[in-house]
């Protein structure tokens, strides 16, 4: 289950004929999504940048960089000092960053208000079916504010019990979490590459979950849309939340193949949730992941972001990429962007062949080269990965692999521990 959340940004178009070098190398990794570039450019050539430009990058870094607070306040500022030279798009894309952020510091009542105003600006300007997208975003976050979301019991540190399963009979398995929701016992998919929780339609039945909006538009193997749903409670170890958001998604939809290998996969416990938490701990070695509500704040650099899913630093032979990190794929490879960046490695090295990937929209099929080894590293951890397909063109735009790819279950299970923590945005291997 993938959703890849793509903002389209025009500020390439506003940079003047002459623009500066540090303008257009911001322009493009923001456009390209590659955050840990944008933050390194920033860093090192902020000064030389545009006062825009500067100030378009800030809230970019700080929404990735889950600094949602400073996010909202630079929004503000770039909306007041820039509205009208920004253009719809960036404007659209601006509001509903900070509509987002209100809703996860639970002002969802807030955040729809935010987006009512967008709306009585531009209706009657814009084509109807953008004002009733916003609408119906406006509309969920209405339903939401009637809940207390993720209420907890209230503890400093929850211990929760993982194991693998076999999905389907394809050999592959994946992380689940037993449980109870709505005091139904049930598997939750432990799936860091998930931009929400996710249940199927069956499953929001047997579980008596509670409906309150549709047209949550996602991205897997095909853009589908879903409801969105309220589960009570929720227990996972000594973890018990209450009034929990899923979405609800046929993984299923339009291809046999993906009934037969997902049929066992109901329920996705994603990034929504687990950022409710300063960091966790997945011990390989006890099969258990304990969730710790603080986390000290510290200097270290940033090697993990956020854009709807969970992004790792990854450096190979000097150069800085973020890859998806996925719990919830049982196999790596690596995206169009790295065979753009290392075509002659890849057509020396690799051996063509087709590989196949299950996920909420179907089944689909990748032309790759399998690389016989890949070696990379996070931070001064190196690590090797063997047999790792590089897709060179996808056949499925805006999914994982047109991109740097992803890291899964074979990368995570490289290590003993491994420590992701909100707070500072770093993940520990051991």
């Amino acid at each position: 289950m993938k959703r890849l959340i793509l903002i389209l940004l025009t500020v390439a178009c506003m940079f003047p004929a002459q623009g500066q070098e540090a303008d257009s190398l911001a322009g493009t990794y923001i456009n390209q999504g590659e955050w840990f570039a944008l933050r390194d450019c920033y860093e090192t050539d902020s000064n030389r940048m545009s006062p825009f430009i500067r100030l378009f990058a800030q809230p970019m870094l700080h929404q990735t960089f889950n600094r949602p607070y400073e996010a909202n306040r630079c929004i503000v500022r770039l909306l007041r000092e820039h509205q009208q030279t920004m253009g719809f798009g960036n404007i659209y894309a601006m509001l509903g960053m900070l509509a987002e952020n209100y809703a996860k510091s639970g002002e969802t009542n807030r955040a729809a208000e935010t987006l009512a105003n967008f709306i009585r600006q531009i209706e009657g300007k814009i084509e109807d079916k953008i004002t009733e997208d916003i609408r119906e975003r406006e509309r969920i976050y209405r339903q939401l504010s009637a809940y207390r979301l993720y209420l907890r019991n209230d503890q400093a540190h929850y211990r929760v019990p993982f194991r693998f399963d076999e999905v389907g009979d394809s050999g592959q398995v994946l992380m689940q979490m037993p449980g109870r929701l709505n005091d139904k016992t049930g598997l939750f998919c432990f799936d860091t590459g998930a931009s929400y929780n996710v249940a199927t339609p069956e499953a929001a039945k047997r579980y008596r979950m509670r409906i309150i909006g549709s047209g949550m538009k996602s991205e897997g193997t095909r853009k589908m849309e879903g409801q969105l749903a309220i589960a009570d409670s929720l227990r996972i170890g000594n973890l018990t939340l209450h009034h929990v958001p899923f979405t609800i998604l046929d993984l299923q939809q339009g291809n046999e193949r993906a009934a037969h290998v997902l049929g066992s996969l109901s329920l996705i416990i994603g990034q929504p949730l687990l950022t409710q938490f300063a960091r966790y701990t997945i011990d390989f070695d006890h099969h258990v992941i304990d969730f710790y509500t603080h986390s000290p704040r510290n200097h270290r650099k940033s090697n993990l972001c956020i854009r709807g899913s969970l992004k790792i630093a990854v450096t190979k032979d000097g150069r800085t990429f973020g890859m998806t990190l996925d719990s919830g794929a049982t196999t790596s490879l690596l995206g169009t962007y790295y065979y753009q960046q290392y075509s002659a490695e890849v057509a020396k090295e690799g051996q063509w062949d087709i590989i196949g990937g299950s996920g909420f929209g179907g089944v689909v099929y990748e032309s790759v080269f399998k690389m016989p080894r890949v070696a990379l590293s996070v931070d001064d951890t190196p690590f090797t990965m063997y047999q790792l397909p590089v897709v060179a063109l996808s056949a499925h735009p805006n999914t994982l692999s047109d991109g740097f790819g992803r890291l899964g279950l074979d990368f995570l299970r490289l290590w003993k521990r491994i420590t992701i923590d909100h707070t500072n945005m770093t993940i520990d291997l051991q």
